[in-house]
């Protein structure tokens, strides 16, 4: 009798461990940060200062000669310790410059022969490697930035690559379609492939149920959207009505992060109301920089949350040229809104010294007061003497840490 009641005291302990056990596993995942930006999708436009957000601001004009000219297409700015590097659609070409903007060389040739590129499309940076997906090719093909010369290649098996990242400096991730097979037609799926090209493999099969070929994506199909803070990858699947966002820890697992609360669902996952989609996320320690739109009127808002107020605003400048961003009070003009990081906490944005002699003419300039007025001549300065062709101008913006 004494050993039965025992066994069940045991018994009991167990399964109370067992209960305790899911208990905190399942509060754990409720219990996720969450980020609301609804308050800034519903805001019409909020006008900010650029130096509400930014310290600093600092322009780099890229040098302009025959064999630099860059086109209207910039595919990738990638920024190393000592040089910024440009991928440029049209013409198809790779080219380096110095952190003052003076062009150095080409990197790689346009052919077909060994080591050369065809069609460059999706880039990334680790050290003083290039990494460059070839669209034509079908390959990624590593270039070294001091000498110009392709390292290694590898050819794909795989087609339809949509994103190509760098993950904790060892790997490059792949999204991707399989070729057409019965058991996988409705799957993208994810692939690691290490650096030095020597090991290749597969992530989260069969977690990300996306339609593959377009004949079966629907009018609500919306592509995933990724992003990188401090080398860890991030995922929002737009298209689970959950708006949980993930990221990979070093070990490859999809582990929860936070909720991005941007609409409410209904019982069939779909949006009661007006829903927003999300395009593209960059995260800073303060910030979150979303851009989207409103997917039944095509509104587009770029939405500011600050994490330390958890507060959003759909940030607008309009100046009858529809461009969108912070006014910019500190050098008196590009209206700033980030298309990618430098390195941290400075973020990047570039526009042709044509456009922004436009902005910089029209008269609401005359109604901000601009914070350095030395800057803002120097622009000047290199608008009048700019030729109406010349080379983009890159700024790059350091973000206020309190």
């Amino acid at each position: 009798m004494e050993y039965k009641r025992y066994k069940l005291h045991i018994l009991l302990i167990f399964v109370l461990f067992i209960l305790s056990g899911c208990k905190r596993k399942q509060q754990t995942y409720v219990s996720l940060p969450v980020i609301d930006i609804v308050e800034g999708i519903e805001d019409e436009g909020t006008t900010m200062m650029l130096s509400e957000v930014f310290e600093d601001i600092t322009f780099i004009p890229l040098e302009t000669t025959d064999e630099c000219l860059i086109g209207n297409t910039i595919l990738g700015i990638h920024f190393s310790k000592d040089y910024i590097v440009i991928v440029d659609r049209t013409p198809r070409q790779i080219l380096l410059f110095d952190k003052t903007g003076k062009f150095i060389r080409k990197i790689g040739n346009r052919g077909q022969g060994p080591g050369e590129y065809l069609s460059p499309f999706l880039s990334v940076l680790v050290n003083d490697e290039l990494f460059i997906w070839d669209i034509g090719l079908n390959a990624t093909l590593c270039y070294d930035l001091h000498t110009g010369k392709c390292l290694r290649v590898k050819k794909h098996d795989s087609y339809d690559i949509r994103s190509m990242k760098n993950f904790n400096d060892s790997l490059l991730i792949y999204y991707y379609g399989l070729p057409e097979r019965e058991d996988l037609k409705e799957f993208y799926h994810i692939q690691t492939l290490s650096l030095d090209f020597e090991n290749i493999d597969m992530l989260w099969h069969e977690k990300m149920k996306l339609p593959l070929r377009s004949e079966q994506i629907d009018e609500n199909y919306r592509r995933v959207c990724t992003y990188l803070k401090d080398g860890i990858f991030h995922v929002l699947d737009p298209n689970v009505d959950d708006e949980t966002v993930f990221y990979m820890d070093r070990k490859l697992e999809k582990i929860p992060a936070y909720k991005l609360h941007s609409g409410k669902y209904n019982a069939y996952g779909k949006s009661s109301g007006e829903k927003y989609d999300i395009y593209s996320i960059k995260e800073t320690d303060r910030f979150l920089f979303v851009n989207g739109g409103l997917r039944e009127k095509r509104h587009a808002r770029r939405i500011l949350y600050d994490k330390t107020t958890g507060k959003s605003r759909n940030i607008i400048f309009n100046l009858d040229f529809n461009d969108w961003g912070f006014h910019n009070d500190i050098d008196g003009s590009i209206p700033f809104w980030p298309s990618g990081y430098a390195c941290d906490n400075i973020l990047f944005d570039h526009i042709t010294p044509e456009r922004l002699k436009s902005l910089m003419s029209h008269p609401y300039y005359r109604t901000i007061e601009v914070k350095n007025k030395e800057k803002h001549q120097a622009i000047k300065d290199y608008l009048d003497s700019a030729e109406e062709d010349a080379n983009p101008v890159i700024f790059l913006a350091t973000l206020k840490t309190e």
